[in-house]
């Protein structure tokens, strides 16, 4: 390997050394402050002020609401749970006529089948049994009269 001259200092190194630092000091002084039970209970109160806030103005729009006319999210939800249960009940219509549909293609089927089989001729007409019966007897066919 060629022996040249060594790689230029990083010109930045200086300001990241001091970044760690002040980061570092600043890390330990913000643990320390959030472990404490200052913070503990400043948390706690200003979270306690924060949901106090969020249901008074909750109550207030909701009355907002009512004195307008105007639907609540609840009245939204009561209404959208109605219209699912409206598309839940249309499905099952439309699934029995789409089975009563299918019965009564199978029985138009069968129909159309028994009235060929009716229209078909199958060979000379025979008497009834009774005119058989009584054209035997006297020796005589019962299509020769």
């Amino acid at each position: 390997m060629s022996a040249g001259p060594p790689p230029p200092e990083d010109p930045l190194r200086g300001m990241r050394e001091a970044y760690e630092q002040v980061f570092q000091g600043w890390s330990k002084a913000m643990e320390r402050v959030v472990a404490g039970d200052e913070f503990a209970a400043a948390s706690g109160e200003l979270l306690k002020r924060y949901v106090e806030m969020h249901e008074s103005l909750r109550t207030a729009s909701i009355g907002a609401a009512e004195s307008l006319h105007l639907p609540t999210a609840d009245d939204l939800a009561r209404l959208a749970e109605l219209v699912i249960n409206v598309e839940r009940k249309i499905d099952e219509v439309s699934d029995e006529a789409h089975a009563i549909a299918a019965r009564l293609a199978a029985i138009e089927t069968t129909l159309a089948t028994l009235a060929r089989r009716l229209e078909r001729p199958t060979g000379p007409a025979k008497p009834p049994p009774a005119k058989r019966d009584a054209a035997r007897r006297r020796g005589t066919s019962a299509a020769g009269g």
